[in-house]
């Protein structure tokens, strides 16, 4: 069954707020890996300015998954 175009743009759009985890991205079986890579690479972007932001003392952070979506994106590769 082939995802919905919509709903991929809305994944890649807000990765956090459809998944709870990047592993669930990771597992996802409606998925294509290559919207996979491209979901993890936006949450990692989200996440990477959430953690400038912290640092910067912008905002506070109440999770970083930064590493998670890290290595989700190295599942995909293996």
């Amino acid at each position: 069954m082939s995802m919905n175009e919509e709903q991929v743009k809305s994944y890649i759009a807000n990765a956090a707020a459809n998944f709870s985890t990047p592993d669930e991205v990771v597992d996802h079986t409606e998925l294509s890996v290559a919207q996979k890579r491209k979901i993890l690479q936006s949450w990692q972007v989200d996440e990477e300015e959430l953690v400038r932001a912290t640092e910067e003392n912008m905002g506070k952070s109440e999770s970083n998954r930064l590493s998670q979506v890290v290595d989700a994106l190295k599942r995909l590769d293996n």
